[in-house]
This record gives structure tokens, C-alpha cells and sequence, in this order.
């Protein structure tokens, strides 16, 4: 099964994540809120603006690999059209740029976004200590990764999106479903 991620999925994701490293887990201990000089110091839960932090590192990391993935599509569409070969090579040159720059693409992915994702939290500054190895943290977050980029997952989630505003009488409905499933599970490179 290919992994993708989407872009819509990235706020429900870096959710998952944070819960997974910091509530189910106590993997990763978020820094102390540090107030501005002019701000009292008040006990109690910790403030979000840390929590923040951690949630634009995580979604950073997301949106960066969404960013790396489009430029590299854009390239290898560029070749094939610039070289006249067939379109259906476009993912094959995309593999070979990937591969040429060490980026993680398809089932390669979700390993590849959980080493950046521990990278960035080693540097983070709203990170204030990791209680788990790596191993720990890949372990946790690898089959959140895998669910949230699921193809079959994706799919779903496209259909609902595309046919939603169509209402399901007749065979008019039924062609159109069939046909929009049809695009999708060659996009997704489904059977």
C-alpha cells in the first residue's frame, strides 16, 4: 500500500502526534512557559503558547515534506514534458529525484517524516526534555503515520469530498461515483 500525506490532514495529525508524545505516552515534556518580563507568573495548566510551539514544529516538518513532494513532482513533470516521453514516467523520474535527494516517497515516507519530526524536536525550543529512543518515538508514531496516509484512507476521504454535493438518485450518481473512484484508485495506484 503507497502512503501519501495531504495537506488537509496535517492540523488532525499534529493533534495525534502531541497526544501520542505527550499525554499517552509522557514521551516528550513540554518546556516550561517562560513569561515576558512585563507578564506575572501565574501557577496552574500550562499556558498554550508552548504548546503552540510544538504544534508549529510538528506542522512545519508536515508542511515541508508536502512542499519537498510538489517540487519534486513539479520536476519530474517538467522532464517528461520537456523530453516528450509519456506522462505514466512521472512517478517513476519523481522516485529517481527523491532517491537523489534522500526523501522519503511512498511507503518510504512515514519513516522518513518521523526521522525530521525527532530531529525537530531535539532542536525545538518548546521541547523541554525527551524521555523516549528513538526506536520509542518511531515506534508510537510510525502507525499514526501509516493510518493518517493510508491511500485507501485517502480515497475515502477524497470520494466524500468530491461526491458530496451530488445527491445519490439515479444512475447519474452512480456513474459519476464510479467514475471519480475509478481516477482515484489510479492516482493512488490502488487494484
Amino acid at each position: 500500500m503507497s502512503m501519501r500525506l495531504q495537506k488537509t490532514q496535517i492540523n488532525p495529525l499534529v493533534n495525534t502526534i502531541i497526544n501520542a508524545l505527550t499525554l499517552q505516552n509522557e514521551f516528550v515534556k513540554i518546556a516550561p512557559y517562560e513569561p515576558r518580563e512585563d507578564e506575572p507568573r501565574r501557577p496552574g495548566p500550562l499556558p498554550t503558547s508552548m504548546v503552540d510551539e510544538l504544534r508549529k514544529d510538528i506542522s512545519g516538518v508536515l508542511y515541508n515534506y508536502l512542499n519537498t513532494d510538489q517540487r519534486l513532482h513539479n520536476l519530474a513533470r517538467e522532464q517528461v514534458e520537456r523530453e516528450g516521453v509519456d506522462h505514466s514516467e512521472i512517478y517513476n523520474r519523481k522516485r529517481t529525484l527523491a532517491k537523489r535527494e534522500d526523501f522519503g516517497l511512498g511507503d518510504d515516507a512515514p519513516n522518513f517524516i518521523i526521522t525530521q519530526l525527532i530531529e525537530a524536536l531535539l532542536h525545538s525550543s518548546s521541547v523541554d526534555e525527551i524521555y523516549a529512543s528513538d526506536a520509542e518515538l518511531r515506534a508510537t508514531l510510525l502507525p499514526e503515520l501509516r493510518e493518517a496516509m493510508s491511500n485507501q484512507r485517502n480515497v475515502s476521504h477524497e470520494m466524500a469530498q468530491r461526491v458530496r454535493q451530488i445527491t445519490q438518485i439515479g444512475n447519474q450518481w452512480e456513474d459519476l461515483y464510479t467514475l471519480v473512484k475509478g481516477r482515484l484508485n489510479e492516482r493512488y495506484q490502488l487494484d
